[in-house]
Parts: structure tokens; sequence; C-alpha cells
């Protein structure tokens, strides 16, 4: 009997591990809402620093918001509308409702996200994001600016590159959406 209820007790314990690690928080303003945590996309060539455009969907209800951010060195934010194009050919457009911020070095957006456009997420994996960072003040002479992609690839720092290391958009959403 006293094996049986430590086991009992290892088994909730692990389960309440699991459950409580998972749930990452997104703050917007002085609300706190459930996340996936962020994931990472890897910006095509043409901006001056390589690196990542990082990605999580916060859930708000039934709907939520796609937030991304972007270490930049010159100022420039994200702006503008985002499209997210999926691997099934779906295309998620997203326009910009102004709910952005500049921390510690970070551009970060936060956009609307309805139902339906959380259904298209949980039905297929990102493949790529089209951003664009916009410069705040002047002098605005970067390269920094203009408009970029984002791919869903496997960074180099995965063993093998393979397909299977990319972000899992697909399980993160479902997961948060249960």
């Amino acid at each position: 009997m006293k094996m049986r209820n430590l086991l009992v007790f290892f088994i909730l314990t692990y389960s309440l591990q699991q459950n409580i690690l998972a749930q990452d928080l997104f703050f917007i303003g002085k609300k706190s809402y459930s996340s996936t945590g962020f994931f990472s996309l890897k910006v095509g060539s043409g901006f001056t620093s390589s690196g990542t455009l990082d990605c999580l969907v916060a859930r708000n209800g039934e709907a939520g918001y796609f937030v991304v951010s972007r270490r930049t060195t010159t100022g420039s934010v994200i702006s503008e509308n985002i499209t997210i194009y999926l691997e099934d050919g779906t295309i998620i457009d997203l326009s910009d409702r102004g709910k952005r911020d500049f921390v510690d070095g970070a551009s970060i957006n936060a956009y609307t996200l309805r139902a339906s456009e959380i259904t298209k997420l949980k039905n297929s994996v990102i493949n790529t994001i089209r951003f664009t960072m916009k410069c705040q003040g002047s002098p605005c002479n970067n390269s920094e600016d203009g408009s970029f992609t984002a791919k869903n690839m496997a960074s180099s720092s995965y063993l093998g590159n393979s397909k299977d290391a990319r972000a899992n958009s697909v399980k993160l959403v479902t997961e948060l959406f249960k």
C-alpha cells in the first residue's frame, strides 16, 4: 500500500509539473495571457544581421494574439501588417493594431487573431512570415528598414538540420487551445 501511494504521488507530481511548465505567459499592458512560448523563424539574407524572428501565440478566450519580436541594432520597429504563409498554401493577413513595444533591444508587435485564424494555424505549419521594419526617428538610412521574410527552417544548431527540427506551430497552437 505504501509503495502504491508513493507511485501515485510521483505520477501526480510529474503530471502537475508538465502542466505548469507548458504554461507560458505573455503580457500586454497589465494583462497576462497563456501562450505557446517563443519559437524562432530564420530571417532572410536581405537583412543586415542574420538571426531570427521570434513568434508566439497567446490565447484570449477563443481568439488570441500572434506576437512577433525581432532584435535590432538600429531601433527599427516591426510595423504595418504581417502575412503568414502556411504549408498547405493558406495565407493569413494580420493587421497592425498598434500593440507594440520596444524593450531590451527588441521590437515586439502583437496582432489580433480571430477564431477562424486560430483554426487555420491548428491545421497547417507556418512556412514563412513576411514583415516590415521601419526606422523610428532620423536619420533613417539603414538596411534594417524594409520588407523581409522569415522562414520556418531548421537552425544550424540542430544536429542533422532536419525538417523535424523546425518549429511545429500546429502542435504548439493545438496544445494552447485545447
